[in-house]
């Protein structure tokens, strides 16, 4: 592990996985998507001074490619606490990449169930020729890359994750802070 589970959970929590984890919804959603970008682009090019709740699924897409890196996919694609919704998020962000070298990050979750389409569409939108690709869904993660692609990177924090004996060390303060003085001891050391 590589980022704080938290950090990653907190980028991928709001990806709305049952419409995109499937061909038809997904095309229905990434059109509407789309559709939305070009009538709000006055607006999404505020970004991120301006925020419109219309245009958040615009916004979580660029915060996380903003972070995308090796460490981040291989989070999302080998620890099993992200499963599946890890993967397909991982897998979604390198077709709105269109970058080819993140590719081999896929390898392990491509026969996944609710993986394989995405799998799919991320080889299909890293391709050259992607603009013009008849894969389902394609069309519209190209034309929503573009869209993203006007707008600056964001701060994301991302913390490194703890080595397994800080984690313990961390655990062994709160139960102590817990046994001596309660909630109130424990929750601030416990947010740190």
């Amino acid at each position: 592990m590589h980022y704080h589970p938290d950090d990653i959970s907190r980028l991928y929590s709001n990806v709305p996985t049952l419409l995109l984890n499937r061909p038809a919804p997904a095309e229905r959603f990434l059109a509407a998507a789309v559709d939305t970008g070009v009538e709000l682009g006055h607006v999404l090019r505020e970004y991120p001074y301006v925020r419109y709740q219309p245009l958040d699924f615009h916004y979580l897409c660029q915060q996380s490619l903003s972070v995308l890196d090796d460490a981040l996919l291989a989070d999302l694609t080998r620890d099993v606490n992200f499963g599946w919704r890890g993967a397909h998020w991982a897998a979604l962000l390198i077709a709105l990449s269109g970058d080819a070298r993140y590719l081999p990050h896929l390898d392990d979750v491509r026969h996944h169930r609710g993986v394989e389409w995405t799998v799919g569409l991320a080889e299909a939108a890293s391709h050259p020729d992607a603009s013009s690709s008849a894969f389902r869904g394609c069309q519209s993660i190209v034309r929503l890359r573009n869209q993203l692609a006007v707008l600056p990177r964001v701060v994301v924090r991302l913390r490194p994750c703890p080595s397994p004996e800080a984690f313990e060390a961390r655990a062994i303060a709160v139960r102590a802070a817990y046994r001596s003085g309660g909630v109130d001891a424990a929750l601030p050391i416990a947010r740190r």
